[in-house]
């Protein structure tokens, strides 16, 4: 919001690792590569007349209704609600999930419409990815 940009995935690439808590290289090297590759696709694409360049313009969302919406989101909506829930499910099954970063952000940026059923989604997507991993309940013996 205050960037002008709608880009608000860079922001859980740059959480994610953060969440996960790593010191490698790799991540940041990945993260380079791919964002390159899409820099270069991208002039490719231009340059074969596949795209047709946009003239980048800022999304200025700064009016009141913006400010409620976002202070709602941030206090009320689904970014509590997700995080809560999905640090209960962390704690219960001493299974650490680092997507958990990415899922509270896109609570900030999808449509109001699905705002209301988005915790519900989340719950249901990750206790069925929590179901299907063998083990995951168990603590491994060392």
């Amino acid at each position: 919001m205050f960037s002008g940009t709608t880009f608000a995935p860079f922001v859980s690439a740059i959480v994610l690792p953060v969440m996960m808590q790593t010191t490698s290289i790799v991540y940041p090297i990945a993260a380079f590569v791919l964002t390159l590759l899409v820099i270069l696709f991208h002039k490719l694409f231009l340059f074969q007349g596949i795209r047709t360049d946009e003239e980048y313009v800022p999304v200025m969302l700064n009016s009141r209704d913006d400010m409620v919406d976002t202070a709602i989101r941030i206090l009320f909506v689904a970014a509590i609600v997700v995080t809560c829930g999905m640090l209960i499910v962390i704690h219960f099954t001493k299974m650490y999930m680092p997507p958990v970063g990415a899922i509270t952000m896109l609570s900030m940026i999808i449509s109001e419409s699905v705002l209301t059923t988005y915790p519900i989604q989340i719950f249901v997507g990750s206790s069925l990815i929590l179901f299907s991993v063998p083990d995951a309940f168990h603590e491994t013996a060392g």
